[in-house]
This record gives C-alpha cells, structure tokens and sequence, in this order.
C-alpha cells in the first residue's frame, strides 16, 4: 500500500510531463489501430470480391479474335478457364448526369459467367437481344442513376439509349482509371457497364472478341502460358497479355495495400519509441532524485524487485492510459479513414470489421513499450544498498567539455551560454534524445509539404512544359493526319491544329520485351513539346525514338542503342522495325516512346495519319466542337485541358487538410519532446538555477540559460533533418512508384521552410508552457535539498 500511495504521489508531481507522454503514445497508437484496422477491412473485402467475381489471373487484349480461337485458348498447357469478350468505350451524350464540360464515357464489356464475372447489387442481369446493361454504383451515384433509368450513347454515329437493369461492379474495376495518363477515378465522367455480348455486338457491329481472361492451374507456367498466347494471336492482332498482379487496378489496390502497411507499422513505430525515450529518461532521472527514499525503503525490507517493479509501474500507468486514449480514438478515426479510401475504391466493403481487438492491442503494444522503458530506467535503484543509497551521490569528476576545446566558438560566449553548453556535455544522453526528437519532428513535418509538392508537380508541370494544348480531340480510328488538321483549323475558334498518333507497340531488347504505347508528334511540336532536365525540347528525328527513363531503364538501353519495334496495327504483322534510341527522358506520368508521327505511320505501312488532334485554341473551344460534332462517327471525345487542370487544382486543395493534420501532430511530438526535457532539466538543475537566482539572476535569466541549451541543439537536430528528410522521402518515393507513375522525391525550399516554421513553432510553445515552472520554483526549499 505504501509504494502506491508512493506511485501516485510521484505520478501527480510530474503530470505535465506524464500527460505530455501519454499524448505521443496516445497518436501513435491511434495511427496503428486506425491504419491497421483499415487495411485488415480492406484485404478480407478484397479477398472476398476477388473470389466472389473470379479474379482472372491472366488478361489479354487483341484487335480482332474471331470467336471459334477461344478454344485454342483453352487447351494451352496450364489453363484452368478461359473466356473471350467485347469490350468498348462508348461515347455518352454531352449535358448527360452530373454537369461536366469532359467527354463521358462508358466502358461496356459483354458478361462472362466462368471467369472476370460482375456482382449485382441491384436489380436484374441484362436480358440477350435488349439495349440494357448493368452500371456500376460509383457511376450510377455520381450521375445520379437508378435501376430503370436510361443512359444514351453515341455508338458509331447511332444515338441509342441504353437501360440501366442493374447496379453492379466487377473486381477488375475497382480502382477504375480510363487511361494510363489519369491518376485517380472521376465516376462523373467515366463508369463501367456490363451487357450481354449480343447485345453489344448489336451496339457496336462487331463480331468478335477484343480481350481474353483466363485462371491457371496450381502447377501452371505464367511465362510459358504468355508466349503460347501471343504466338496463337498475332495474326490477330495481339496487343498485350497482363498477370494478375500487374493488372492495373490490382497493382494500385497491392501499391496501397504497402503504403498502408507502412503506415500502421514505422509511423506508430516512431512516436512509441520517442515516448519510450521519454519514459526512460524521466524514470531514471526520478530513481537519481530519489536515492534516499530508495535506500529507506530498502532498509525495510522491501527487495529490490519490489522497487523495481515499483519505477516500472510508473511507466506502466502511463503507457496504460496512452493505449487506452489511443486505441480509442484509433476507434473512432477508422471510419473517416475508411470513407476516405472508399472515395476511391469501387468495391464493397464487409460490414461490421471494427475490431475491438485492436484496442486491446494498442493497450498490450504501449504496456510492452513502457515495461521496457520503466525496465531499462529503474536498473540503477536496484544496484544501489541502503546505506549506499542514503549517502549523497559521489560528484562526477569534471573535464574539459568538447565545446571548450572550440575556443573561437566558446569564446563567443556569454558566461549563460557557456554554462548551457557544460550541461550539454554533462547530460549527453538527454542532449541525444533531444536532438533525436527534433530532428524527427522536422523530418515529419517535411514529408507531407514535400509529397504535396512533388504531386502537384507531376499533375500541373506536364501541362505547362510539355501538353501545352487547350483542347484534344479524339478520333474513332487512324485518319488522315492533313485532313484532320485542316478540318479542326477551319473554325474560326482554332488557332493551331497538330495530329497525334499514340499506338500500341513492343519493344524489345535481346530477351527483354515490354508492351508500351508510343505517342507520335509533329516535327518540332508546340502543342506537345518533350523536353530534357533542363526543359530544353527533345528533337524527335525520323528513324529514332525518345523513351522514358523508366522505360530505357526496364529494356536495359541507354542513347544510342537500337530496339527492336513491332505492334499490332503494323499492315504487316509480322513485320519488325529497328529503332534509334535518340534519347531518354524524364516522366511522372506513364511510361511512353516518342516518334515523329510520319515516320511511325510509315513503319505501320500506313500514308501520314493520327486518332487524335491537340487544339490550341479561344476559351470555351470544347464546348462548341462538341456541339458541331457530337453525332459524328470519327470523333470519340473533345476535353478541354483547362477544365482538366481546375478539376485537378480541385481534387489537390481536398487533400490540404490533411496535411494540415500531420503538421499538428509533427507540433504535438516536439512540444512533448522539448516540454519533457525542460522538465527534466530544471528537475535536475534546480539547486543550480535557484543558486543563481540568489545571486541575483533574473527568471528571465535562468531562463534564458535552458532555452539557450535546447535552441543550440534545435538548430543542428533541424539541420541534421535535412538529409535524414531525404531519405525519407526519397524511400518512400521508390516504394510508392508504379508502371503508372513515379515519385523521384527532392526536397523543395517551401517543404524545408514550413518544415523549419512547424519545429520553431513546437520548441517555441513547449518552452512558453515550460517556463512557469520557473516562476513557481521555491528557492530556499531547493537550497535546503540535497543534490
């Protein structure tokens, strides 16, 4: 009973320094249950939605595959199933659904039942012969749609309205992106239908199969099963065969299933290990304040296991209510995070997956952590016997500090500076975990400002520097690149007209091949300019081609060498072109070849021709072509750059709060931090600054003399950030890049500012809330004290 009437004398003697403690625990661990929770919910829907639609593991496009090749298909060596299907984006009447001044579209695939099948949610599957399709809910929510209602399209010049039977959605859409140059959904302007495939040879007039999913047996050959396909399909115009794992939608859901992971395990992991610095140096500094009521309590009869365990107690109350206040509010954080996500992620969600468990594991997680730092700090008390421990404690033998060995640094010293930077010296341990501390806090409170920048470069900086149109028009298939421009420039809202010729192709470089779409251009184009490091334009030459980094990287070239070139709208299929590697460029976005746009129709076997036309033209261009056009079968859609870039500015000011929310926590873990050792400091100077309040120094003063020792080591921590911000960045950079895109993370002066505001602003309010504890310092008592 004595030692915890004891335990709670010591915990309310220094509750500002607990509560600061419990506050980094408590973040920390609200990450954890939060993150995990939601990536736990997230893997058992998936799994579920995987299984439940018959994930394929294999998908293959082709041009033209009559419907009797399917069954070749299906009896290469190590297929499972296989199903062949339609698929086509169709063009959505303009003023449809929710306003937007972009071309709506929807990606209709005709049904399968073995494999890649859709899951309704409502209503009925389209019936065979009947203009009616199943839509999915993102879609259907966002353009406010409903079972019955009717969507009319743009089929090949036909109006045709098609009726929503059914909502539903499929596993291969949940992250649905149009294109590779996208990089989040917008379900306003682009949805996914299913419809019975004699429904959609109806609608589109063809007869045959553009795609082909397939499962594989346990024992299956991927790479075996790869080539046997594209060897069957050539003659048919094979485009691409993907893996599962690189399907596009799933490789975004398994890039944020990692980021998540990431985010649940070294976030938390950083703030609990700062606060087990804490508890660790608080309780050893309180088992040094203590000696002489632990060689008392010995002198009792009290072991030192008891003791120990007493001190370790300590650290176990706070971890106890940090995990409890932080596996709660991980609780009550999950379901905001879980919206966030579904923002994105067209799939249902299993009900019901908050699991109280993590609470408990946020409790068992800090109690661990607490247990080893109240361990680790209580080891003194039990190497101590009684009348050792009610002796004062022998003086440690002064020397010369480092500083001192400095002479122009310490002679520019006032006599409250050198006595701040002797306790530096003295204390190098406490010293360390501050200069730990605020260099994490400078690192987290970089990250965030720095990703935003990097994001906003990779969205905005392409339309400045390279995609330089104002409007693109795409075309239903390769036409005459004169005619094309000729027609779009006879508008008096035109000023410039340049065709675009953007076709599938294989490279391939000895034994590697990659599948990669190549953009053709006009000969020094100012409408789509590929420009170096420098922002200078890349010249694009006929007979070469310009990659990607990415891409000369993945096919192991550099400037110089030569590819091999094939695609499937070569008139000659089976036709082989070398190429010039002129050289390789930087890409965010995407990875493509470049190639001057006759020199590709030539290798194609075709005269000069583009599918799409960039407009450089009077503002509200869009919106007049679409109205000149919109019946007309050879265009597909007209999009305005410039709504594009609103839209984005848009979706990038959503995330602004979030970052706003980092920066408070990056706020809250140096105030703990700087809060924490000012405690510990006066706790341990407190003969010393009461000594030289006698003699005549001001609070001002003395308080002058600690915040002078944190502010040395801030400004070093703060430097020492800087690299350690780098790295950070540039391994979470890596980690978050995919095919679709890449984050080469640089620090940026404004990320290092803010970075440098947020640290100040934390040291700043941490010693203001400090600072009391001077002006409430009782002299004679602390003089009457022993050391």
């Amino acid at each position: 009973m004595t030692l915890y009437k004891k335990l709670f004398r010591d915990l309310m003697e220094h509750k500002g320094a607990n509560i600061a403690a419990i506050v980094v625990i408590a973040i920390g661990l609200m990450m954890y249950a939060a993150f995990a929770m939601v990536m736990q919910t997230l893997e058992l829907s998936i799994d579920k939605f995987y299984s439940d639609s018959k994930f394929p593991d294999g998908f293959v496009t082709v041009l033209t595959m009559p419907k009797s090749k399917i069954a070749d298909i299906k009896d290469i060596e190590g297929i499972d199933q296989a199903e062949g299907r339609l698929r086509e984006d169709i063009r959505i009447t303009d003023n449809f659904g929710t306003f937007s001044t972009e071309t709506k579209y929807l990606r209709l695939v005709s049904s399968n039942t073995s494999v890649g099948t859709y899951i309704i949610e409502e209503g009925k599957a389209p019936r065979p012969g009947y203009m009616e399709t199943v839509v999915d809910p993102m879609f259907a929510d966002a353009n406010d749609l409903k079972v019955g209602d009717k969507i009319p399209v743009i089929a090949y010049g036909k109006n045709v309205d098609l009726t929503i039977s059914a909502i539903g959605r499929s596993a291969e859409n949940v992250y649905a992106l149009r294109n590779s140059s996208e990089i989040y959904p917008d379900p306003i302007i682009f949805g996914v239908g299913f419809m019975d495939i004699t429904s959609l040879e109806k609608l589109t007039g063809k007869g045959h199969y553009t795609n082909v999913v397939f499962t594989i047996k346990d024992d299956a050959d991927f790479d075996y099963i790869k080539r046997t396909i594209e060897r069957e399909l050539r003659p048919y115009g094979f485009i691409s065969i993907v893996e599962k794992k690189d399907q596009e939608s799933n490789l975004l859901l398994t890039n944020e299933m990692k980021q998540l992971e990431v985010s649940s395990t070294m976030l938390p992991l950083v703030f609990l290990s700062v606060s087990s610095m804490i508890l660790y140096i608080m309780i050893k500094r309180i088992v040094e304040q203590q000696r002489g009521q632990i060689g008392i309590l010995k002198a009792f009869g009290y072991s030192s296991l008891s003791i120990r365990m007493h001190y370790t107690s300590y650290c176990i109350v706070i971890g106890l209510l940090g995990g409890i206040i932080g596996g709660l509010f991980g609780l009550i954080f999950y379901q905001p995070l879980m919206s966030l996500y579904m923002m994105f992620f067209n799939m249902p969600i299993l009900e019901g997956q908050i699991l109280v468990s993590y609470l408990f594991r946020s409790i068992a997680i800090s109690v661990v952590f607490a247990i080893f730092a109240g361990y680790r700090g209580s080891t003194q008390a039990l190497l101590l016997s009684p009348s050792e421990a009610m002796r004062e404690k022998e003086p440690v033998l002064g020397s010369r500090s480092l500083f001192e060995k400095i002479p122009l640094l310490y002679k520019a010293l006032t006599t409250k500076g050198k006595m701040a930077l002797r306790n530096i010296s003295r204390n190098p341990a406490r010293s360390f975990f501050v200069f730990v501390g605020i260099a994490f806090t400078f690192t987290l409170s970089v990250i965030p400002w720095t990703f935003m920048g990097q994001v906003d470069s990779m969205l905005f900086e392409r339309y400045e520097d390279v995609e330089k149109y104002d409007v693109k028009v795409a075309l239903s298939d390769l036409n005459a690149l004169e005619s094309v421009e000729t027609e779009l420039t006879r508008h008096n809202e035109v000023y410039r007209a340049e065709g675009m010729l953007e076709i599938p192709v294989f490279f391939t470089n000895e034994h590697i091949k990659e599948p990669v779409s190549v953009i053709g251009l006009r000969e020094n184009s100012n409408l789509y300019t590929v420009i170096d490091d420098d922002k200078n334009p890349v010249n694009i030459y006929k007979g070469g081609v310009v990659l990607s980094e990415r891409l000369a990287d993945k096919l192991r070239v550099k400037t110089g060498d030569y590819l091999t070139m094939e695609s499937p709208y070569m008139r000659d299929k089976d036709k082989k072109e070398r190429v010039r590697v002129i050289s390789t460029v930087k890409q965010n976005v995407g990875i493509n070849g470049y190639m001057d746009i006759e020199y590709l129709s030539a290798v194609l076997g075709y005269s000069p021709a583009a599918n799409s036309v960039l407009l450089r033209a009077k503002p509200n261009t869009a919106a007049v072509l679409k109205d000149i056009y919109e019946e007309s079968p050879k265009i597909t859609g007209i999009n305005d750059t410039n709504e594009m870039i609103e839209k984005l500015k848009k979706f990038m000011g959503s995330f602004m709060g979030s970052m706003y929310y980092v920066a408070l926590i990056a706020i809250v873990m140096g105030v703990a931090i700087i809060y924490n050792s000012y405690v510990i400091i006066l706790s341990e100077r407190k003969r010393e600054l009461s000594s030289l309040m006698v003699l005549g120094m001001s609070e001002k003063e003395v308080l002058s003399i600690v915040t002078f020792e944190q502010w040395f080591i801030a400004i070093f921590a703060m430097l020492f950030g800087i690299p350690l911000s780098q790295s950070a960045v540039t391994a979470m950079g890596k980690s978050a890049s995919t095919d679709m895109f890449s984050l080469a993370v640089k620090l940026d002066l404004n990320s290092l500012i803010i970075a440098f505001v947020v640290t100040i602003i934390a040291i700043v309010l941490a010693q203001v809330m400090a600072s009391r504890k001077i002006k409430h310092l009782n002299i004679v008592d602390a003089l009457k004290s022993n050391e």
